[in-house]
């Protein structure tokens, strides 16, 4: 879940795959809303200089996944991705990506995608996880049955299996990390797993999270510290 809950990863563990590391930019992100069923955020688009004053707007309209509404001293960065996310609990997060990129030609565009990641803990450092995804722009990459369609879907799935690739090294090596401090949490992510016992050292110690893309990883830690026992109810046989 920590995983899928940063989409700033993208452009460093899938780089040439997804993603490009010269793409990479900041995404502030604020939680709206918290409870025991989950929560939601969204990314504030806005300069820096007007993020305080956007970010109040943004909490009074998160129900409905709005964006941010500037006022006269906001000036919004088109560079900045709009995404929305809510995580409902315990293992599902949808995530609604809004891009308006300058096309030569054709001119401004409005796309939009969808990523639904459904991630099952089935033991200690493994998770199985499910992914879902929809657009309404490069449909002809789309796989499916119609004519226009060009794109296998066996050719997806072995791009599929170089993103989680790219996850793996990451998520193999943050569980080391959990595992040597005792942190809690058997979390998982987009395809390993949390790791680690409970009544450790926090996981705030053991990690450090200063940028606002790591706000949804923290607030699933929160979350699965108040409501889920720290990890999941392994069973003992």
């Amino acid at each position: 879940m920590e995983n899928v809950s940063d989409p700033s990863h993208i452009e460093f563990a899938h780089h040439s795959v997804t993603g490009r590391r010269d793409r990479a930019k900041p995404l502030p992100f604020t939680i709206t809303s918290s409870g025991p069923f989950g929560f939601e955020a969204t990314t504030d688009t806005s300069t820096p200089a007007t993020v305080t004053s956007a970010k109040s707007t943004a909490t009074q309209n998160h129900p409905n996944f709005s964006t941010n509404t500037a006022d006269e001293s906001t000036v919004e960065d088109s560079s900045i991705p709009r995404i929305s996310s809510w995580f409902m609990a315990p293992c599902s997060l949808f995530s609604r990506i809004d891009l308006s990129p300058t096309i030569p030609v054709i001119g401004r565009q409005h796309w939009q995608l969808w990523i639904c990641s459904f991630n099952v803990p089935m033991g200690p450092g493994k998770t199985r996880s499910i992914v879902c995804s929809a657009r309404n722009f490069a449909r002809l990459t789309v796989p499916g049955g119609k004519w226009w369609q060009l794109y296998p879907r066996w050719l997806e799935h072995l791009t599929s299996n170089l993103i989680y690739d790219g996850d793996m090294i990451v998520l193999q090596g943050q569980e080391k990390v959990l595992k040597r401090g005792g942190g809690g949490g058997g979390g998982g992510g987009g395809g390993g797993g949390g790791g680690g016992g409970g009544g450790g050292v926090p996981y705030n110690k053991l990690t450090f999270t200063p940028a606002a893309a790591d706000r949804m990883v923290l607030a699933f830690r929160n979350w699965l510290r108040r409501y889920g026992g720290d990890e999941p109810a392994w069973d003992p046989s």
